[in-house]
């Protein structure tokens, strides 16, 4: 008989009698047993890792806030857990603990959600793997223009060769067509590349002349460095004109001079028609800052984030899981543990109030709201927002409202996954002791709909950042 065979019927035997939520969640750790940062064993039986899996795909389905959603959307979680269920026990030998760990992640690198991650600990090392890294635009240097159904390569001074040919198509790699700012009215134009959370160096792709003559051309990839300001970079630079173009670097104490210097331009901004705010690199700044700099622009109000939280018995106990981890940690704080203390004990209040309502789980929204000075004028600018992957709170907010507003627009690349927290849960199967992470929260936007683990993408990105000549190309048409 096959493992597979085997797990089937030892499946079929724990869930005789019982409901299938009922067994998963009689699996499923309630709290991070013993000492928290206890070492895994070295290697696992094919039954543990078996055992472990079906935890681990409970844990999801109760914790994880994207699991429906892809489940709605066409995905058969049951066949990517058979399917790892299988490749771990096609032999009846033990099973390295460090390589279950990678093939859980492995297995989940589909969703491109950068908040999966699994760690556990042995001989006093830590092993840690995720869901790659941070989900990135690569460039080809190639741009092409639309013409009705079909791409035309613009002259390029690396490959001459296929100047003016027809994109056809890449192999053994999915590509991306990164729309561009334009340069004439009505144009489209895009630059060819990759979006990937791996680091290929190069497309190999296919071009046709207007004869019909084909020719592969491999096509170097690249990503800029991304720019990530600190404490000691100045709050704010400008530079005034007809076009105001702000750069807002960081969060700013309010009695400092340079944050009332700051939140003294937003007059001058009242007066403009169209102003671009760059944000990229600025992780610190926060909402209640930048909502307090925009509020003097106008009286207009809005929502435009939404957090979604899953609140269940299951999520809480996670979130519980996690709070005594950071307290544990050797690097936390006196003062640290104190505020974790606080709220360890809010947590525990909430879990007994929703034990108390003896549901299964309850939805919980938190908006981000902004409301405008009602002196100020009603909004009619355009507001052109710049933003890169280092992405905080405000420049969150301010890139969702680019993406909301009317005649306004978000430049750059996708500012990544949000809310970026430490408190989701944590969980640690039974038998291996890894000690798995999962988002129970999800970003939606004013109508309500998910918004990708990378975060909002671009209106129009950006492959060259240090040129500024196509932002203020775009904030003085008035034809897009």
């Amino acid at each position: 008989m096959s493992h597979v065979a085997k797990f089937l019927m030892c499946l079929a035997s724990i869930l005789c009698g019982l409901n299938w939520m009922t067994a998963v969640r009689a699996q499923l750790p309630s709290q991070l047993a013993g000492n928290i940062h206890q070492e895994s064993p070295p290697f696992l039986s094919p039954s543990q890792v078996l055992e472990d899996i079906a935890v681990y795909e409970g844990i999801l389905r109760e914790s994880y806030a994207r699991f429906p959603i892809l489940q709605q959307n066409g995905l058969d979680w049951d066949n990517v857990f058979f399917n790892l269920k299988a490749s771990l026990s096609e032999s009846n030998q033990k099973i390295l603990t460090k390589n279950f760990l990678e093939k859980l992640m492995e297995t989940l690198q589909f969703t491109e959600d950068t908040s999966f991650r699994a760690e556990f600990s042995l001989h006093k090392r830590l092993y840690q793997s995720s869901v790659g890294s941070d989900y990135l635009p690569l460039y080809t240097t190639i741009t092409l223009v639309k013409q009705n159904d079909t791409y035309r390569v613009l002259p390029d001074s690396f490959y001459p060769k296929i100047a003016n040919q027809w994109f056809i198509r890449c192999f053994n790699t999915s590509h991306q067509l990164f729309p561009i700012v334009p340069e004439r009215q009505g144009e489209q134009r895009f630059i060819l590349g990759k979006f990937t959370n791996k680091n290929p160096s190069s497309l190999e792709c296919l071009f046709a002349d207007g004869l019909g003559k084909n020719l592969r051309q491999s096509l170097k990839l690249e990503h800029h460095t991304s720019i990530i300001y600190s404490e000691k970079d100045p709050v704010f630079t400008w530079t005034p004109g007809h076009i105001p173009y702000i750069r807002w670097m960081r969060e700013g104490h309010l009695n400092d001079s340079d944050t009332q210097r700051f939140f003294s331009i937003s007059s001058q901004i009242r007066s403009s028609n169209a102003f671009i705010i760059d944000v990229r690199g600025n992780v610190t700044g926060s909402f209640g800052f930048i909502d307090q700099w925009l509020r003097p622009i106008t009286s207009k109000n809005w929502h435009n984030t939404i957090i979604r939280e899953k609140q269940s018995k299951i999520t809480l106990e996670g979130v519980l899981n996690r709070l005594e981890y950071l307290r544990n940690s050797s690097e936390a704080s006196y003062e640290e543990r104190l505020t974790l203390n606080k709220e360890k004990q809010r947590m525990l209040a909430l879990l007994r109030y929703v034990e108390s309502q003896n549901i299964p789980y309850r939805m919980v929204e938190t908006k981000f709201s902004f409301s405008g000075n009602p002196s100020a004028s009603w909004w009619n600018k355009r507001m052109i927002v710049v933003v890169n992957r280092h992405c905080g709170d405000g420049c969150q907010f301010l890139a969702a409202s680019a993406k909301q507003l009317k005649n306004s627009f978000l430049v750059g690349e996708n500012p990544g996954n949000f809310p970026k927290t430490s408190r989701i849960p944590l969980y640690q199967l039974p038998h291996s002791k890894i000690r798995v992470s999962v988002n129970h929260r999800l970003h939606l936007d004013p109508d309500g709909i998910p918004i990708s683990p990378s975060g909002h993408q671009p209106d129009f990105w950006l492959d060259h950042p240090a040129s500024l000549s196509e932002i203020y190309r775009l904030a003085r048409s008035t034809q897009l």
